[in-house]
């Protein structure tokens, strides 16, 4: 790497510190839930997981070959069930409150992912080379993943186009909405109801980022069950998701268009 990158680099990373320690400052952060809402949470985050499950595994495979027919029925059933999980968060009491997706915090809540994800680009890196180096297939990829190439490749932008807002908009609201605004809470209301302290908090964290983790393909656990971490630390801290819907939208763009701007062969 050129000196003027390195320069560049170091310039962006001390300026996102900057930015995500104002951001941080600037966010009114909520309460946790309420231990009463645990159960209630915990639950319909199961259901949500369970029908999401059966959505990718089951009906829309049988229903649709593949190729990206099947992509985009998927994820608008996974769209449709994430807006109900939004809806339903507020019949049982939780509402805006806990979710955190009222709109003044849109803007912080970006301006925050997206510094975040500055500062922990280095170790994203890193880390997905040495996930290449431990699997047995270091040239291994998602399924998703590989259609997309396929369809760059062809010269098809519509595709690649439409994929990558789905990828980067939809799959990180659903996801961020279901494991941290359901099943963390949950968690975090449940636990929080036992014990004081920060107990609660990281077990969590810990215990939705491995959740997470596991409904991912097993060649990607090390560097999803980081994200998950991180999404996790990020919600406990701002108590909104808009920053998590930022930096893992962020985090799934940068994933899905790295490879076709700096192939692995140049």
């Amino acid at each position: 790497m050129s000196d003027s990158r390195l320069w560049v680099g170091g310039l962006l990373w001390i300026g996102a510190a900057a930015v995500i320690r104002r951001a941080f400052r600037a966010m009114d952060r909520r309460p946790a839930p309420a231990p009463d809402l645990g159960p209630d949470l915990l639950l319909g985050a199961l259901a949500g997981i369970a029908i999401a499950q059966g959505v990718i595994a089951g009906i829309i495979p049988r229903a649709i070959a593949g190729g990206p027919e099947q992509f985009f029925a998927m994820n608008a059933c996974l769209a449709g069930l994430g807006s109900a999980l939004v809806v339903g968060s507020r019949r049982v009491g939780v509402g805006k409150e806990i979710l955190g997706l009222t709109w003044p915090f849109v803007g912080r809540g970006v301006v925050c992912g997206v510094a975040l994800y500055v500062l922990i680009l280095p170790g994203v890196l890193g880390l997905h080379a040495w996930n290449r180096d431990l699997i047995d297939q270091p040239d291994r990829i998602q399924r998703t993943m590989q259609m997309f190439l396929d369809r760059v490749a062809e010269g098809r932008p519509a595709i690649p186009f439409a994929m990558t807002v789905v990828l980067v908009v939809v799959v990180p609201m659903f996801e961020e909405v279901l494991f941290r605004g359901w099943l963390q809470s949950g968690l975090r209301a449940v636990l929080g109801g036992v014990t004081d302290g920060p107990g609660p908090a990281v077990i969590s964290v810990v215990l939705t980022a491995v959740v997470f983790t596991a409904i991912h393909p097993s060649f990607t656990w090390l560097p999803i069950l980081a994200l998950g971490l991180v999404l996790g630390a990020l919600f406990e801290r701002t108590r909104s998701l808009w920053p998590c819907v930022a930096l893992h939208g962020l985090h799934n763009a940068f994933t899905l268009w790295y490879p076709v701007l700096f192939p692995p062969d140049q």
